[in-house]
This record gives C-alpha cells, structure tokens and sequence, in this order.
C-alpha cells in the first residue's frame, strides 16, 4: 500500500481517541518506540529520540516532509550565504514561546551556541562539521558562523531545535532536560518519566492554531514491539512506530505502512583502545563471521544488506563496494594469524546491546554470539539497559578497553560528513576509530561542494570499509502500524509531525 495514501485511525473510547464530530476535540494515542533521557532539543535531532520535541520546539529551516533535499523556512523567512563560513538568517518576527516570551536573534543565538558548545559535549554534535558558533547582527537577524568551510551547514542546521531562554535563564539546563517549552505548534503539558507525554494544541501558535486538526496527543512510551502492535490492534493507541515488519503485516496487513529509512544497525569495535581490536584482522574476522544475509532474512524480513552505514542516495555512498561476506573459515584464519604474530587473543571482547534501539533485540544478541563461537576469541555478548549502554558508548574509550557496541545509527544530514565525523574521525563524539591519515582526506572531503564533494567522500567511505572501521549489519526497515481513518504520509526523514495528520469522517 502506497504511504502516500490516507492512512485512517481508529476511534476508542477506551482510547480517550475519536474521530470529529461536531466541536468535540481530536485526540490521538501514540505508542512510541522513542527512546527519552531526557526532552531538551540536545537529544532531538535523532528521529528515535526527537520525535516529541519536534512537536513542541522549531528549527529555523527544515526539510520538505517528501523530497529531503529541499529546505523550506520554519522560525527563520530566509537565508543567505555571506560567505564560505557564514550563513545569515532572516527571522520570522512577531513569534512567542509557549511560556510567553519573545523569539529573536538573541534568543536563536542562545540555543544554538549551548547546543553546539564544545564543553557541553552534546550528543547533536555529530551532525556538526567545523565548530558552530551563532551571532547576532540585530534583532531579527543572526549569523551562524563556522570555523572553516561548510557547504552543507543549511542541513546540518535542520537539527538544531530552538528552547526557551527564559527557561534556561529561570531553571538552568535541568529545566530544558525535563520540559520542552518551544514555539511549535503543541505544547507539552505533561510527562511521566519513562511511560506518556501528554501534548496540546499551542492556540497562539505563529502559523495559525486553526491549521491543526489534532487537539490532543497522549504519546505512550513503549519500547517493546509486542505492546506497540498490540496497543494498535485493541484500539488503545492509533499510531505504533517502528514495528517488526512481520509480525505488523501479519496483524494489520495494509495498515502495517512502510515508511523511508536512514538507519543502519551496525557493530562499532574499540580501535582505539584495545588491545585486540585493534589489529583490523580480528575486526575483518567478526565481520566475516556473522551471517548477515541469514539475520537480515530471518529477523527482519529480508532488510538490505549493505557495505556502509549510509543510504545509497547520500552524498559520499561508496558505490561498487560489497557488503562483507560470510566466510567463517577465512575468520578462523585471520584470528589465527593474529595470534602467531603476538596479538592477545584471549583478551576479553564485549558486545554489548541496547534494548531500546534495535528490534528483536533478544534474537539477534543470540544469533551473533553463536555465530562467533567459531572464532578463537573470548567474546561475551550482552545486552545492557539505556543509561548503562551510553556511559559506555558516549565519550573516549578508556585506555585497554575492548567493547564493541551493536547500535543503530540514522544519518540526519543526508551526508557521509554527518556519519563519519561521528563514528570515525579522531575524537568525534561516538567515534572509536582513529586514523590520521583518512582524517585528513575527509577535511579535504568536507570542504568541498557538488560532486567534488561526493567523490572525496566516497574515497574516504571506501578506506573506512577497507579499514574494518565498523561492521554494517543491515539496513533498518521501518514499518508503522495505524488505524482506520488516519490521514497522514509519513516523511522521508523519519519524524513524523502531529500537524501534518488529520481524521477522516467515519
């Protein structure tokens, strides 16, 4: 069934949810995959932790919900290239936050600055190239400045939501991290850590309350697949993300939609700090001892295999690469190489999951540790909850280290840029890999523009795969479950807006 079709949602008294009939208000139930430590725009440009903040704060441009590559004007009317480094926004004028205060360039250079703030170490750094820094030039216009060349800062800006400052200036970061207060079209009125949003209809909204035709959200937080599915087909929820393919399509057939994604489920192993993992035999040998066709096949009803982890429509896709093949006997031998040449192979290796993150976590956990029995290695594979999962997946591996993460990654730029300044480059903040050499044919990468661009992109693509520098699983296929009289097309960026969705008369 074509996503662009009218996709319906069921109404359910149990639901609190209707579809409109006379004035009575519209309200839906959500149940959301989304993982949410916290609700400040730092963790909102990821759609698997965004999506509620996207409702409540802005951009200052965004992405067309249907061709990604456009940009359209949101908290900003216009912009424009002052020069290689600069890039001057036009402010939307006469704008308030949901607690009553002005938006301005003040108020826009605030949030950027704090968002991009090397000594905050925020995770939305990775969508950033050169460091960003946000001036004012007056009060409706701001200049967002980067330290060298950057010829896709318009889309990386598409991730950096804009928060109140007299929040900030009235509570302090933990004011941001625990309510979201924007000038997006709903506001949040309430959330129970860890179990629902509630969201309303902002009335003062700038672009006009009268364009929405939902009144109310209840955003359920439900990270396992089955109660999603389930909270769908009892009529409790009206909307389930990201559901396993077969079971949706089983249940819901032509309401299981699918939708575009971005995201790669990949293992990503301590180069830099361990011992073992360094040497890129043991890495090439736990890559050519997972079966990924099997798993792509059995858990994720025959999901793409693929040689990197970004979409091949990016800009930098390594076009001609294969993805790693299954070949447990040359893994065998790799090891064993390795270990005559002096490398600590009984060194202790964790792979380490996170529940929330990926689907049929449990299954897959199982499939790759039995496949790496085969390997001369001592692995142990576990999966861990969130906050124990990021202590050890965000900042430098610890000297000595050997810990490899199964992690799903999006890229949000729609540029090779976005995903190796994050997972590859020197120091970058999710990075466990380092070599100097291939950072500086990717400063040279990023500098350029057009297909200059994408060939020294891929170049560096190809050294990364050739380098073992993270082992591609497979690509995520995303499929959502819905009711019966939903009106909605699911966007190709992955986030899906509460203003673009409508009920059809029953």
């Amino acid at each position: 069934m074509s996503t662009a079709l009218a996709i319906a949602l069921v109404t359910s008294a149990c639901g609190g949810s209707g579809s409109p009939a006379n004035d009575a208000p519209a309200e839906i139930t959500v149940a959301s995959f989304g993982e949410y430590p916290t609700v400040d725009a730092s963790f909102a440009f990821a759609a698997t932790r965004g999506q509620v903040q996207r409702q409540v704060m802005e951009p200052l441009l965004d992405r067309d919900g249907k061709d990604p590559s456009v940009l359209v004007p949101v908290l900003a009317t216009s912009w424009t290239r002052v020069d290689p480094q600069t890039l001057r926004f036009q402010l939307r004028q006469n704008v308030k936050f949901q607690d009553g205060s002005d938006f301005n360039a003040e108020v826009a250079a605030f949030a950027i600055n704090r968002l991009f703030a090397k000594e905050n170490n925020f995770g939305i750094r990775q969508v950033m190239g050169p460091q960003i820094t946000a001036n004012v030039v007056d009060d409706h216009t701001v200049d967002v400045v980067t330290a060298g060349a950057d010829p896709i800062l318009e889309q990386r800006m598409t991730s950096a939501l804009i928060q109140s400052k007299q929040q900030f200036d009235t509570g302090g970061q933990a004011a941001w991290e625990q309510k979201s207060i924007g000038t997006g079209p709903y506001v949040m009125d309430s959330w129970e850590r860890g179990r629902q949003f509630i969201l309303t209809k902002n009335n003062d909204w700038w672009a006009g309350a009268d364009k929405l035709k939902i009144d109310k959200v209840i955003w359920l937080q439900r990270p396992d697949d089955e109660s999603r599915l389930a909270a769908v087909q009892s009529g409790e929820a009206q909307l389930a993300d990201r559901l396993a393919v077969d079971s949706c399509l089983q249940a819901l057939d032509d309401r299981c939609i699918s939708a575009p994604s971005n995201a790669f489920s990949f293992l990503r192993p301590d180069q830099t700090s361990s011992p073992v993992l360094k040497d890129a035999r043991i890495r090439e040998a736990i890559a050519l001892a997972i079966d990924k066709d099997t798993i792509a096949k059995q858990l994720y009803a025959n999901a793409p295999v693929s040689p990197t982890i970004i979409a091949d429509y990016m800009v930098g896709y390594p076009h001609g690469l294969a993805p790693y093949p299954f070949d447990p006997a040359k893994a065998v031998e790799l090891v064993n190489q390795a270990a005559a040449d002096g490398v600590p192979t009984s060194t202790p290796i964790r792979i380490v999951a996170e529940p929330t993150r990926l689907r049929s976590i449990q299954n897959l956990t199982d499939i790759i540790r039995d496949a790496l029995k085969v390997l001369p290695l001592n692995i142990t594979v576990e999966i861990e909850d969130q906050q124990a999962f990021l202590k050890e997946f965000l900042g430098t591996p610890p000297e000595g280290r050997s810990l490899i993460t199964l992690h799903e990654h999006a890229n949000q730029v729609f540029d090779a840029s976005g995903t190796y300044g994050s997972y590859a480059r020197c120091g970058g903040p999710n990075s466990a890999f380092c070599d100097p050499a291939i950072d500086e044919d990717a400063k040279t990468a990023a500098a350029a523009g057009g297909s200059e661009r994408d060939t020294a992109y891929q170049a560096v693509m190809t050294k990364l795969y050739d380098a073992y520098a993270w082992i591609p699983l497979f690509q995520t296929e995303l499929r959502h479950g819905v009711g019966e009289n939903l009106q909605w097309t699911p966007r190709a960026d992955g986030f899906f807006y509460v203003k673009d969705m409508g009920l059809a008369s029953m």
